[in-house]
């Protein structure tokens, strides 16, 4: 007797072919772009490769086999690497790997929790394909990062907590809570922030074990981590936190001007999901609460109040990854959310809702986003769509118009049509810019980083190279390591912190390296943190145009002694670059 397959499962299927689909085309066309060389979008995963590479094979936490460095912020993400370069081998291949798995098994999840919440298997699988794609989740193993893990165990720790809301504590739930807020923030720092409202949740209901378990996770994860950083000479707090992030080092360091920045400008959709997300909580509230709605409320404040503190303390944007797991988090509980209020028809006596609240909360939206537009009280229309804002409120009107026996039918008919074109269109862009910036990016650093690893490598390996951009060259190559940047450099990063980098305290880290060759961008080094007149440009290679790349135009340095032999040698390696890199260098006098 042939077993049937569950139409679910089959959905499943189909969702993890479209995925491969996609990654399979991405794949191609990136290749297309790379003379078939495979080529993260990023410089900053061969950083992560490096360190795990010498963690597997040398036990040292660094970008380089001669010193710890600092120079990630997801212990986790290494760890997985150096497990896979010990069992599998040393391969460039291992975080696309990860990337794609994690990616995958993230829209599977959140298609079968939406069948379990009761969405039909349809609709539950165009709606985990939608999130799939804005988050974006097809792009983020060409990353080469962390952040579709971070994803994944965010996910699982959200919905832990939305099935933990309205059942009684057991013993198991201590352990759950500190294993998951444990997982989460050794991955990525960032996923603290879910924790604040669930532990202050906790204590509130007297729910003490979660709270100590919520505590535990991260306390154990980052400090611990920062602890064993310490013991193996580098800074408690990873570099890339303190140098990247918007950690107030003063009280003069306004992270409020973060906060309006990053949901105003740097990342497509997350200002307008979030308002969207708010104002159906609201309605969620007016509708009268079930277990299920209650649930909703607190997994929807624990994900509003990260995205405050995530773009007030974090960074947003740089290829749509740093708020990935925010716009996959948002979107899922939108989808709940607008599920919640189409089928529950709510309580028999009718809420006593005024005319006056809703205008005030059409009046409260309106004014952030008048707050967070480009031209005072002009809208755009690109991301910031006007449907997005107004869906509910205009819902409202309409339902108090029409009077209380056609309310709940009208207001659900009109929900069920605007919020779901306010989600296609909010997350259309982000989609669509990230899929097409995925293939710019991994161009970017195949013409600038890889060919920069490849002359380190033939002409200076073991030797000692200044860069800022340290991936692909650590990486590719075996070299003593000086980090302009500061990730890999703790003087540097101290220098930078106490606001002394400049052209002195330049040439002084230089006395003590000895370097033989410099990389750096000539953009970043002017005025007093100006190259010092101890080394001299030899020359300059110009990409076509930038998407991932710090800039066009990467410059080569050289003591002055060194200066002609460097430039003998790139004159020589010319022959071997790839024909979009535009080559110059100065006059005959290199000297001058």
């Amino acid at each position: 007797m042939k077993t049937k397959i569950p139409r679910s499962t089959l959905g499943a299927v189909a969702l993890c072919l479209l995925a491969g689909i996609c990654y399979w085309i991405l794949f191609a066309s990136c290749l297309g772009r790379t003379s078939g060389h495979f080529t993260y979008a990023m410089d900053d995963p061969y950083i992560h490769l490096s360190i795990a590479r010498d963690f597997a094979r040398n036990g040292v936490w660094g970008v380089t086999r001669y010193a710890n460095s600092a120079a990630s912020s997801s212990p986790l993400w290494v760890l997985l690497l150096a497990t896979a370069i010990s069992i599998g081998g040393d391969r460039v291949i291992w975080p696309f790997v990860f990337g794609i798995l994690f990616s995958v098994i993230s829209a599977v999840f959140i298609y079968y929790r939406f069948i379990r919440a009761g969405i039909g298997i349809p609709i539950a699988m165009v709606a985990a394909v939608a999130i799939f794609a804005a988050a974006p989740m097809q792009i983020l193993p060409f990353t080469g990062m962390e952040h579709s893990l971070q994803v994944f165990l965010d996910l699982l720790f959200v919905f832990w907590l939305y099935d933990k809301v309205g059942r009684k504590s057991d013993s198991r739930d201590m352990g759950s809570a500190f294993l998951l807020s444990a997982l989460m923030c050794l991955c990525r720092f960032e996923s603290v922030f879910l924790v604040v409202v669930p532990f202050a949740w906790s204590l509130w209901r007297r729910d003490f074990r979660v709270a100590i378990g919520l505590a535990l996770g991260p306390i154990v994860s980052i400090a611990g981590f920062g602890l064993l950083a310490h013991a193996m000479g580098m800074p408690w707090i990873p570099n890339s936190i303190v140098l990247k992030g918007n950690v107030p080092h003063t009280f003069s360091s306004w992270w409020f001007l973060n906060l309006y920045v990053n949901l105003r400008a740097r990342s497509i959709a997350l200002w307008d999901l979030f308002l969207l997300c708010i104002a159906l909580g609201v309605v969620l509230r007016w509708r009268g609460l079930r277990k299920s709605s209650s649930s909703l409320q607190v997994i929807l404040w624990t994900v509003a109040v990260t995205c405050v503190l995530h773009s007030g303390l974090a960074m947003v944007g740089v290829f749509y990854r740093y708020e990935a797991y925010m716009i996959v988090l948002l979107a899922t509980i939108a989808v709940l959310s607008l599920r919640e209020i189409l089928v529950y028809s709510g309580p028999s006596k009718e809420l006593p809702v005024s005319e006056l609240q809703w205008f005030l909360a059409i009046g409260g939206v309106t004014l952030a986003q008048c707050l967070l537009t480009s031209i005072f009280w002009i809208y755009q229309l690109s991301s910031n769509l006007i449907v997005s804002i107004y869906a509910v409120g205009l819902v409202g009107l309409a339902a108090l118009a029409v009077g209380p026996p056609n309310r709940g039918r009208l207001t659900r008919s009109f929900l069920g049509t605007l919020v779901p074109l306010a989600l296609y269109f909010m997350l259309r862009d982000r989609a669509v810019q990230a899929t097409q910036a995925i293939q710019d990016g991994s161009q970017d650093i195949y013409l600038q980083q890889i060919q920069m690893s490849r002359f380190v490598d033939r002409y200076y390996r073991g030797g000692r190279v200044v860069v800022n951009d340290i991936g692909a060259v650590s990486y590719f190559s075996d070299v003593h390591l000086l980090d302009l940047w500061g990730l890999a450099t703790d003087s540097i990063r101290d220098l930078k912190l106490a606001d002394n980098w400049n052209t002195k305290t330049m040439e002084e880290q230089f006395d003590a390296f000895r370097p033989d060759v410099i990389i750096a961008y000539p953009d970043w080094y002017r005025k007093n943190r100006k190259m010092p007149p101890s080394v001299v440009r030899v020359a300059t290679w110009t990409i076509p145009k930038v998407t991932s790349a710090g800039r066009r135009i990467v410059g080569f340095y050289a003591p002055i002694p060194k200066a002609e032999h460097v430039q003998t040698q790139l004159k020589e390696f010319e022959r071997s670059l790839p024909k979009l890199v535009t080559v110059s260098y100065p006059g005959d006098d290199i000297y001058q």
